[in-house]
């Protein structure tokens, strides 16, 4: 019998010896490896905190891809529209809209078509362009009206900005969609 454990022992080979053996000791090193540079890296002791890299533990916050907002762009226009709309500042809002019925407009801020008067007006969220060429763009964007009461409502319009001369401003805004009764 002994010489059957002999010759059983000489056939067997280790754990380690073997292609699973040998891949779980690989993976095991690169884990505690891969783990051991995060923790230095994580505490100070490894990484780039030279000059011009924060040393801060603040999360890293996302790169949005934005459309330019530059002074004269349809976004930056339609910000000022709304801001305009809230102040009451016609000659702005000729300026950016400049068909811009204003008697019908100030009826309307004005509460003279039976409902209370509008307090502000702001853009919920982001406008997107559906169209956008050198000399037409259209933002959909949702805006927030909301009254005196507290009352309000959003909606949904397309907002068309045509380029004359290098200067964009407000062409035509769609009827109202998918309007929305809201608590201010």
């Amino acid at each position: 019998m002994n010489d059957n454990n002999e010759s059983s022992k000489q056939n067997q080979v280790g754990f380690w010896s073997t292609l699973p053996g040998v891949l779980t000791a690989l993976g095991t090193l690169v884990v505690a490896v891969t783990g051991l540079v995060a923790a230095l890296n994580q505490a100070g002791l490894i990484g780039n905190n030279g000059p011009g890299t924060p040393d801060t533990n603040e999360p890293p916050v996302a790169e949005v891809d934005l459309p330019q907002q530059t002074q004269n762009s349809p976004e930056h226009l339609l910000n000022e529209y709304a801001l305009g709309l809230t102040n009451r500042d016609f000659v702005s809002l000729i300026e950016i809209y400049p068909t811009l019925n204003e008697t019908g407009e100030r009826d309307w801020l004005e509460g003279r078509n039976g409902k209370l008067p509008i307090e502000t007006i702001q853009l919920v969220g982001q406008a997107r362009r559906i169209v956008d060429s050198e000399s037409e763009v259209v933002l959909r964007a949702r805006m927030q009206y909301c009254r005196e009461d507290g009352s309000g409502s959003t909606d949904i319009k397309n907002y068309t900005f045509l380029n004359s001369s290098g200067a964009w401003e407000l062409a035509t805004r769609s009827a109202p969609e998918e309007v929305t009764s809201i608590r201010c």
